[in-house]
């Protein structure tokens, strides 16, 4: 007479439960996050306007942004016509991103790399250094305490790309004078004691090489305090992965130390072309960076092209159209709405009404990973964080089902503890995984009653 199995049904199903639930465990413990800067590049502008705009988004955020960007062009041009935008970005709360590129109208006339990199233009660096030196001071006017100010500088950005006349491979530059031009710029701020507590410098390159490469033009580790990119989804739908994944690899193989260095994208928007398909996929590009790529790939600063460029309008926040900066009340018809909207939501600030993507607000606020402005802190961010070093955020509330599966299929599924390069292949199937796991306990169970 066969034996009666019946009661081994319960354990069976016990055993696999429990395997299943130490398998997939990962997904239902506290796991604390990466953290990342958050910042806005409104178009490269500190002018009334722009900060006002950027005020505005503040406003809907009910945060501050950790850094906002300025931008100088022209090695000639003095210092303290840019110090003034510096000074209202810091009193806003937030630290200046300034990106300098060293081209005037000298750069199509000699190779403006060299000539810097071999002094011919220290005149204008020095009087640059006392002018930034004196605003780094800050409040108190002494440099070297506690009030003292911050400042990201982005210098000669996208350098491998063949659209600046002072990039490698155009108007006699070569990688050699280009990187010769940066250590020697690097060298003259540390020199006159702009330290990197004081001056982050950013090496930011383009996201793919278009004219020279990222390993030709490193300018070495001492020389390179965060590394960056920039990369644009330009119509045709694709997703951050597909705009950085070159970029990411490439950058941090530059030298055996760029691994170790913090990594920002400092430009990065989403064009449509006004198609309906490519509306929805610019939310879920916003939603993807700003969550799960930015911890995936230990992003530690983000910055948004919050403006329109050639390629038409990258912008999840904005009221003016074409001429920018504007501001002067930026009615919702000025939009070129059905063509290129700004977003999928409309909400009035301050008196103005503006077009958004709700996406961007619940990926930032949704989550912890963001670290923002006014902060308290005299000095905005604290020193770890200016060097890209963050205390990880708290972890999120447990869930309430000690075992479950289905959050596996959900895109806002934690995947730090799991590798990040075989996930995206494990997760399509883990749906039909926990299908199959469930007939197989209910088959056991049916074959152990016939038995009987």
């Amino acid at each position: 007479m066969a034996r009666d199995r019946t009661f081994l049904v319960p354990w069976f199903r016990l055993l696999i439960i429990a395997g299943l639930c130490a398998i997939f465990s990962f997904g239902s413990v506290n796991v604390a996050h990466a953290q990342y800067l958050i910042g806005i590049d409104q178009g490269g502008g500190a002018s009334a306007g722009a900060l006002q705009e950027i005020a505005d988004q503040e406003t809907w955020l009910g945060k501050t942004f950790a850094i906002v960007q300025s931008a100088r062009s022209g090695i000639e041009v003095n210092m303290s016509q840019v110090v003034p935008g510096l000074l209202a970005i810091w009193n806003q709360g937030s630290v200046p991103l300034l990106t300098w590129r060293p081209c005037a109208m000298t750069c199509v006339t000699q190779p403006i790399t060299s000539a810097i990199a071999n002094g011919q233009f220290d005149s204008y660096l020095n009087q640059d250094l006392s002018v930034l030196k004196t605003w780094l001071a800050g409040p108190d006017g002494v440099y070297g305490t506690s009030d003292d100010r911050r400042l990201f500088l982005r210098f000669d950005q996208e350098m491998n790309g063949h659209w600046w006349p002072e990039s490698p491979g155009q108007n006699g530059n070569t990688s050699a004078s280009w990187i010769a031009m940066w250590q020697h710029v690097v060298t003259s701020f540390r020199n006159a004691g702009l330290d990197s507590s004081h001056v982050a410098f950013v090496w930011c390159p383009n996201s793919s090489d278009n004219g020279s490469t990222m390993a030709a033009d490193y300018p070495g580790d001492p020389y390179v305090d965060w590394l960056g990119l920039d990369g644009y989804s330009r119509g045709d739908g694709a997703m951050p992965s597909q705009v950085f994944g070159f970029g990411i690899k490439e950058i941090r193989s530059v030298s055996a130390g760029a691994a170790a260095k913090p990594l920002g994208i400092y430009e990065t928007g989403f064009v449509t072309k006004g198609r309906a398909s490519l509306i929805s996929a610019k939310g879920r590009y916003i939603t993807n960076l700003y969550t799960s790529y930015a911890e995936s790939q230990n992003i530690k600063d983000i910055e948004w092209f919050n403006s329109w460029y050639s390629d038409g309008d990258h912008v999840y926040f904005g009221c003016d159209d074409h001429v920018y900066p504007k501001y002067s009340g930026c009615p919702v018809s000025a939009n070129r709405a059905g063509t290129e909207p700004y977003g999928n939501t409309t909400q009035a600030i301050n008196g103005t009404t503006y077009l958004f993507y709700s996406q961007f607000k619940t990926a930032v606020l949704g989550s912890s990973y963001p670290v923002w402005g006014k902060t308290g802190n005299p000095r905005i961010l604290t020193d770890a964080q200016f060097a890209g070093n963050f205390v990880t955020s708290p972890a999120p509330a447990a869930s309430t089902t000690s075992c479950r599966l289905g959050f596996l299929a959900s895109d806002n599924f934690n995947s730090t503890s799991l590798n990040t390069s075989i996930w995206p292949f494990i997760k399509p199937v883990v749906p039909s995984l926990a299908w199959v796991l469930r007939h197989v306990v209910v088959l056991m169970g049916a074959c152990s009653s016939m038995r009987t």
